[in-house]
């Protein structure tokens, strides 16, 4: 698992790498920087999951293993899809945490039917039975 959480690391870098390397330093590219700061944000809260994985305790049994483990190829999942809501996944859970209402609007394709709920699950949210969704 340590060799694929590394090679998706970086392939993530080598994205930005490129990105990086199409940006012309005397134009304003709107669009490849954000999309290279986007990437960085993904990152950024891919290392922060993981490392969360690792530095937990040990499992004391094989479902929290297997728990554990599912929830590690969940990150691998969410980083290679490069939807834009994994950028601000602990943000939003915090925010959720927070308030009683979360209106959420993002561009189509951006992650929030499929991964939000995914986020709130895995977030315990689930467990303590404060999931309730309505659409528009």
């Amino acid at each position: 698992m340590k060799n694929k959480v590394r090679a998706v690391r970086d392939e993530h870098n080598l994205h930005m790498a490129l990105i990086k390397s199409k940006l012309d330093d005397d134009m304003e590219d709107t669009i490849s920087r954000n999309l290279l700061e986007e990437h960085r944000l993904q990152l950024q809260t891919f290392n922060s999951t993981i490392e969360s994985y690792i530095q937990a305790s040990l499992p004391l049994n094989d479902y929290t293993a297997k728990h554990r483990l599912g929830a590690i190829k969940r990150e691998i999942k969410r980083i290679e899809f490069h939807l834009p809501i994994y950028a601000r996944r602990q943000e939003l859970l915090n925010i959720i945490r927070s308030n009683r209402v979360l209106i959420l609007k993002a561009d189509t394709g951006s992650g929030k039917s499929t991964q939000l709920v995914q986020y709130l699950v895995d977030g315990g949210f689930a467990e303590q039975g404060r999931l309730e969704f309505g659409t528009c």
